[in-house]
């Protein structure tokens, strides 16, 4: 006796960005975990925001034809926090975005202080600070991906 099995997979989602997938895989983790999976969550918040802070500068060297000098720019910053006062007056000065007045910037650099405990501190953090966070991180994306 022998038999044919056909399997049919049918797999429905959204196409996103690398910033995006850590932002969604953040989300799962604090929507499901405690104590060091919310703090996993914050850190993978975090990460996105530094990639996509990255991509915002490039794309702003390119709009200024001086995308060769990336590499010469980017040695001293060591990471791409905006909460480091050097990189944040780079992007200002290349793209004209005080981000500092938006809605979301004291949101964010709360983020960035708990990425900080939790690295640098072994600290854990809440359900709702890790909610907080991943929102943070979102609406910073979201304002970086307009520029």
């Amino acid at each position: 006796m022998s038999a044919t099995v056909y399997v049919s997979v049918t797999v429905e989602g959204e196409v996103a960005g690398y910033p995006q997938t850590l932002l969604n895989l953040a989300k799962r983790m604090i929507d499901t975990g405690e104590g060091p999976l919310c703090s996993m969550g914050v850190v993978l918040c975090h990460t996105a925001c530094e990639i996509g802070t990255e991509r915002a500068l490039s794309s702003a060297l390119q709009n200024r034809e001086i995308a060769d000098l990336q590499e010469a720019i980017w040695p001293p910053y060591r990471g791409y926090s905006l909460t480091n006062a050097n990189l944040l007056k780079l992007y200002t000065d290349l793209t004209g975005d005080d981000i500092t007045k938006s809605p979301f910037w004291s949101g964010f650099k709360a983020l960035a202080a708990r990425r900080n405990g939790i690295v640098h501190g072994g600290k854990f953090v809440t359900r709702d600070e890790a909610h907080e966070s991943h929102e943070a991180a979102t609406q910073l994306l979201a304002h970086l991906m307009q520029m």
